[in-house]
C-alpha cells in the first residue's frame, strides 16, 4: 500500500507543478494586457499635452524666409532613357521663385525655353536614376542649376514635384 500512495502522489505533484505554470503565464497575460490597455486606449494626453511643440534647438529656431511666388508646370510626359524605351514618366512640378522686381514676367518669357530643359534632362534619365529618394533629389537640384543658368533678373529658389508617376 505504501507503494501505492507514494505512485498516487506523484502525479498529484506534476499536476500542481504545471497548473502553477498556467497560472503564471495567465497573470502574465493579464499584467500584459493591463498595461496594453492603458497606454493604447486609456492614456490619451491632454488637449494642452498634445498642443505643446517640442522645444527646438536654438540653431533650429530662425525664422523661415517668406516664399517667392510659384510657378506651376502640370502634365509632362516624357520618355525615359531606359533601354527599348519602354517606360515613361509623368510629372508635374512648380517651381518657387526669387522676389525680384518683374522676374515672373522673365519667367513667363522663357516659357518655351524652361519646358526644353526641362524635358532634355529628364528624358536623359534612366528609371534607375530617378526611382530613389537620392535621384529625385538629384534631378530636382540639376533643373534647379540648369534653369538658373538661363535667368537674369533673379533665381528659382526651389523646384516641387507635384506628380510623379512612372509607368
Amino acid at each position: 500500500m505504501a507503494e501505492e500512495e507514494s505512485k498516487a502522489e506523484q502525479p498529484v505533484k506534476k499536476g500542481k507543478g504545471g497548473l502553477m505554470i498556467v497560472a503564471v503565464l495567465v497573470l502574465l497575460l493579464l499584467a500584459g494586457g493591463g498595461a496594453a490597455l492603458y497606454f493604447l486606449v486609456l492614456h490619451k494626453p491632454s488637449v494642452e499635452e498634445s498642443l505643446v511643440a517640442p522645444e527646438l534647438p536654438a540653431t533650429a529656431a530662425k525664422p523661415q524666409a517668406e516664399p517667392g511666388p510659384i510657378m506651376p508646370y502640370t502634365a509632362f510626359l516624357v520618355n525615359l532613357a531606359d533601354a527599348g524605351g519602354k517606360r515613361y514618366l509623368r510629372f508635374s512640378l512648380s517651381l518657387e521663385l526669387s522676389k525680384h522686381k518683374n522676374f515672373q514676367q522673365e519667367v513667363e518669357q522663357k516659357d518655351a525655353k524652361i519646358k526644353d530643359i526641362i524635358i532634355s534632362i529628364i528624358s536623359s534619365k534612366t528609371f534607375e536614376e530617378i526611382s530613389t529618394p537620392q535621384g529625385k533629389i538629384a534631378l530636382k537640384q540639376e533643373i534647379l542649376r540648369r534653369l538658373n543658368t538661363i535667368m537674369s533678373g533673379g533665381k528659382v529658389e526651389d523646384v516641387f514635384f507635384t506628380e510623379f508617376v512612372v509607368q
